[in-house]
Order: C-alpha cells, then sequence, then structure tokens
C-alpha cells in the first residue's frame, strides 16, 4: 500500500536506502541491455561524471543567473555547442528545457505568435504533421488552443512533402519533421518538406529529440543521411534531447532557432504585480542546475572524439540487430533507420505474441501500434547483447509458430 501520511518519526538514511533499494528489484535491468527506450546509458564512467555534476548544483537555481552566473555560462556553452552542431548561424539562438515534450511546446508557442504577428492566426489555425510525428504536438496544440491534423505516412514510413502540400491550406500554420520518428526510426525528407514550407510560408520544425545527438556524429563518420537541421533553408525550430544520445542527466533537452527573434517569441514576460518584472523563456520557473551543470560536463567530458566513438558503437549495432532479424523468416523491417531506432515486424507470426514471450525471457518490449511492431532505440549497453537477443527472438518465434497462439495483451502504450 503506498503511503498517504507522513511519518512521526524520520528514518535513518541507510534503512531507507534498503528499502528503496528493496522497491527497485521488480525494475527493468537496463544496465545489461534489456530495455529498448527510456535509458542511454554510455557505461559507468559517464554515468559517474554526470550524477557528480548533477549533484554539486541539484540546490542552486538555474531561474537565477544573477545569483548563480556559473550555471548561466554553463547553460550558454551548452547552447553554442548544439548550436555548432546542428547547423545554426549567426543569427541562431535557443533555450536550455526539461526535456523535449518542453522544447516541442515552446517552439509550437513562438509558431503561434509568429501567426498572430503577421496576422494569420485564427480559430481555424492548425498543425499539418505526418502521423508518426509525437504526441507532444498534440499537447501542445491543447494547451495553446491549436487544433492538429494529422496526414498518411508513405510507404516508406516518412513524412511526405507531396501529402503535406495536397492537404494544407490557408489555414495551416506549422509543420513537422522528425529525425527520426519514434514510432519506426525512419527520417523525413527534411530539405523536401521545407521547400513547401518556404513556399507557402509555414513553420517547418524538426523534432531531433531523439537523433538530434547522435545525427551530427553518424555523419562524422560517413553516413550518407542528408542534410536535415538548421543548415536546411526553411528550418525555423528544432529540438533536441541531450539527456538521449548527449548520455547527460535526465531533465535536460534544447530547443535551437534558425533566428534569435523567433526564440524570443517564447518568453513569458510580466510586469503587472508587486514584486516587479517576471521573465522566463521556459515554461517551468525555478529549475535545478543539476541538469544544466551535468550537460555541460559530460558533453565537455566526451568531447568530439567521445561522441563520435559511441556513436560508431550504436551504428554498428543497430546494423547488426538489422542484419539478424531480417534473416527471421517472415520478418522485415519498417523502412530505412540509418541512426539508432530500429522497428520490425512479421508477416508470418504474430507480432505481440512473439513480444509477450520475449516479456517471458525477461525483455522489455516496445510495441508499435500501427502497423503491429516491435521497436527499439539501440545505445551501447545494447552491443553486448545482441546474440542473446535474437536468440531468443527466433525462439519466441518458434514457441509462437509451433503453437499457433495468439497475443495475450494486444494494448500498445507509447511509453
Amino acid at each position: 500500500m503506498p503511503s498517504r501520511a507522513l511519518p512521526e518519526q524520520g528514518t535513518d538514511w541507510n534503512a531507507l536506502r534498503e528499502q528503496m533499494l528493496t522497491m527497485r528489484i521488480d525494475d527493468i535491468d537496463w544496465r545489461a541491455g534489456r530495455t529498448p527506450l527510456h535509458i542511454y546509458f554510455a557505461g559507468d564512467e559517464v554515468l559517474k561524471v554526470a550524477r557528480e555534476a548533477y549533484g554539486m548544483f541539484m540546490s542552486e537555481n538555474a531561474l537565477a543567473p544573477a545569483a548563480f552566473p556559473s550555471l548561466r555560462q554553463m547553460e550558454q556553452d551548452v547552447l553554442g555547442i548544439a548550436i555548432d552542431l546542428l547547423g545554426g548561424g549567426v543569427h541562431a539562438a535557443g533555450s536550455f528545457t526539461s526535456g523535449g515534450t518542453e522544447s516541442i511546446i515552446l517552439a509550437v508557442r513562438s509558431a503561434a505568435k509568429w501567426f498572430a504577428d503577421v496576422g494569420r492566426l485564427s480559430s481555424r489555425s492548425h498543425l499539418l504533421i505526418p502521423e508518426s510525428a509525437h504526441p507532444a504536438f498534440d499537447k501542445a496544440s491543447e494547451l495553446l488552443g491549436l487544433s492538429v491534423r494529422r496526414y498518411p505516412i508513405d510507404a516508406s514510413c516518412r513524412g511526405c512533402a507531396t501529402r503535406l502540400s495536397e492537404q494544407l491550406d490557408a489555414d495551416t500554420m506549422m509543420t513537422v519533421a522528425s529525425v527520426p520518428c519514434l514510432p519506426f526510426g525512419t527520417v523525413d525528407p527534411v530539405a523536401e518538406i521545407a521547400e513547401i514550407t518556404r513556399r507557402h510560408d509555414i513553420w517547418l520544425h524538426v523534432d531531433a529529440c531523439i537523433g538530434g545527438f547522435l545525427a551530427p556524429f553518424a555523419k562524422m563518420l560517413g553516413s550518407d543521411l542528408a542534410d536535415w537541421d538548421l543548415r536546411v533553408p526553411g528550418v525555423r525550430s528544432l529540438s533536441a534531447d541531450l539527456h538521449k544520445y548527449g548520455y547527460t542527466a535526465k531533465g535536460a533537452s534544447v530547443v535551437l532557432y534558425a533566428n534569435v527573434d523567433d526564440r524570443n517569441r517564447q518568453f513569458f514576460d510580466f510586469d503587472e504585480w508587486p514584486k516587479g518584472r517576471y521573465l522566463t523563456e521556459t515554461l517551468t520557473g525555478t529549475r535545478s542546475g543539476g541538469a544544466v551543470a551535468a550537460a555541460w560536463a559530460v558533453m565537455h567530458h566526451l568531447g568530439t572524439n567521445g561522441y563520435k566513438t559511441l556513436a560508431r558503437r550504436v551504428i554498428d549495432t543497430r546494423a547488426r540487430l538489422q542484419r539478424e532479424i531480417a534473416l527471421i523468416p517472415g520478418f522485415h523491417l519498417l523502412g530505412v533507420q540509418p541512426l539508432g531506432l530500429l522497428a520490425f515486424t512479421s508477416s508470418h507470426v504474430d507480432i505481440f505474441a512473439v513480444a509477450d514471450q520475449m516479456e517471458d525471457k525477461g525483455w522489455y518490449i516496445s510495441r508499435v501500434g500501427r502497423p503491429p511492431a516491435l521497436q527499439m532505440t539501440v545505445t551501447p549497453a545494447h552491443e553486448g547483447i545482441v546474440d542473446a537477443y535474437v536468440r531468443d527472438l527466433r525462439e519466441s518465434v518458434q514457441f509462437v509458430t509451433d503453437r499457433g497462439i495468439a497475443s495475450r495483451n494486444r494494448s500498445v502504450v507509447t511509453y
């Protein structure tokens, strides 16, 4: 039973620690690569850097740069690195946020304020986005009084410039390209979509929350990934999570803009109360300095070479998994998946029944609803589990095939 009252007497920390360790006994073993999402583990050394840096600045408040100029310096350093990696020019700017959802909400807020500034915002204003785009855009739109229309992805499981152009109208305010999308791991054709948005004066946001701190290093390693970031004319904003392939502590993302004027649209500025001017860049007020400090420390600890090494491990592991999965009769990948995320299904067996068996073997499985598929976000922690994963996958397929069983669990949740 959950506790419903504060205990009368305090408890010694050692006893509490043991209690907490007991609580986590049923948690997935992420160090062993048993989870396909949620955790981006780059090894104990990187984790130690993040943890110690976070603890050093845990109590400091990033809301107050005048009181804690060290945090402001670290935040500006992180943003400068991000802008440089993600193609920002001299006019680019950004903000440090708590995660991808906040980054996306801020980008939609800026787009809506721009649409209002140019006299186009109305009750009919909407986002027109691929069906594979993240639900954070729907959350943002609900909060801001906008509507969302989703258009079908193409046969390659990507957003499509042609389908976008066929469905947009004068009230289309914003669209999205994902790098990659969460359901399938495919990368939308950013340049093709940007050509449409420039022609019709629509805001284009690139959602690189997953791939933002992997794709630049993949390119350095020779990936033929097409330009997708702020270098592409027409991309006005971009979100990228530091706590994913940046390997920093949870609670760290950036939202970047090609032009500082667009960044400034996201600000909240209020002066109609006794205390004085209240100005915030992001949705949050008080922010622990821990996430900023951890991001700064990890990025400087790894450097370009460290990130390239981790990217190589991710890409090679993803490619191994793709090759082995494609060898299973009836199995195929859903589109081209060039970064760290893959999704696959089967034309021969109930893929969710296979997922049930994998879960019985101790794997945490991520399911995709349409079409039914399994998905994995590959990290360095998966490097040593490829053989075990594929062996268990093959055994699960055989078990389901021999018995002709259907899934006992057809529900699908994003997280």
